[in-house]
């Protein structure tokens, strides 16, 4: 079913130190209690218009702590009436009587579950940055509402950890909140396919060079196919996720570090294929003449096929 939202934006909304930070080393708000109900001012106006709301575990749980749950500092209700996602890959204790369900994984089929309970209201994505972020990742982001306190704190969760740089974000509105505050909506840039597709790839390949077979299989589809090509001939082939993890932790094992970067990729309709280079230090004996410890380099292309957002079928040639 298509969602039914079709006047609301998707808003990451989060008040921010001067030198972009939105909660310090201890996750503490003390920096921005301190200035009472003035870092609130535009709230009720804001809320008002919301529909639904995404946040991050560590957000949760720092309402829990210190809202919800005995012996909270600010004690409080549950403040939403919105139905709330949680992204965790924990198990976390649920509020009574409030409406709220918790997820994990991509954040696009819960984006479009999100839109049609809107229902033609915005969707507030409440933070951290990294979850705004992964928002952007997927086109799905429309407004950065950032209100900006006259504090700095040098350490602490960043505003929005992602690069954008051309085309730049445009400036849609400024307001200023007595003689403390200052409010900033950028409307984000629309990403195109291939800045989609290449955001999952890079996805992809960090977990690779981290040596993370979870995080790769994060980015895949279901029936993905891999092949590696060597000088014309097939030297593996997988077909679905249960294959490719049972090659993936094989090869993970044979190397102590390993890292492919990427230097141009070209697009042809769902398709993404990407300049490789290959560098990786051996962890075992592969050959006589391939000594543990010894330093491969290769160059290649890799080719990525999509469906449904994620990666399709894989296809390394060198």
């Amino acid at each position: 079913m298509p969602p039914a939202n079709t006047t609301g934006r998707t808003q990451y909304y989060a008040a921010s130190s001067l030198d972009g930070f939105i909660a310090g080393p201890d996750h503490s708000l003390d920096w921005l209690f301190q200035f009472g109900e003035d870092a609130t001012a535009d709230y009720d106006e804001f809320i008002a218009g919301v529909g639904a709301i995404a946040m991050g575990s560590s957000t949760y749980e720092w309402i829990l702590n210190h809202q919800i749950l005995p012996g909270a500092d600010h004690p409080r209700p549950w403040p939403y009436t919105q139905p709330v996602w949680v992204f965790t890959t924990r198990s976390l204790p649920t509020v009574k009587a409030a409406d709220i369900r918790f997820v994990h994984g991509d954040v696009a089929p819960v984006h479009a579950k999100m839109m049609e309970a809107a229902d033609g209201r915005n969707v507030w994505i409440m933070g951290g940055g990294d979850l705004a972020g992964q928002f952007y990742d997927r086109g799905l982001l429309d407004d950065i509402i950032v209100t900006i306190a006259p504090v700095t704190l040098e350490r602490g969760a960043p505003l929005f950890p992602r690069t954008i740089v051309t085309p730049p974000m445009r400036l849609a509105s400024v307001r200023s909140f007595g003689s403390v505050f200052a409010q900033i909506r950028y409307e984000l840039p629309p990403l195109s396919r291939i800045d989609q597709y290449r955001v999952v790839v890079e996805r992809y390949l960090s977990a690779y060079n981290r040596l993370d077979v979870p995080g790769m299989i994060a980015e895949l589809h279901p029936g993905v196919v891999f092949r590696n090509i060597t000088e014309g001939t097939v030297t593996a082939e997988t077909h679905g996720i249960a294959a490719f993890r049972d090659l993936a932790e094989g090869s993970r094992k044979m190397f102590r570090t390993r890292q492919q970067t990427i230097h141009r990729y070209t697009r042809h309709g769902n398709e993404v294929t990407a300049e490789v280079d290959f560098e990786g230090v051996l962890a075992v004996d592969l050959e006589p003449e391939l000594r543990a410890g010894e330093t491969i380099r290769l160059h290649g292309r890799s080719t990525y096929r999509f469906q449904d957002g994620l990666i399709a079928e894989i296809t390394d040639e060198s």
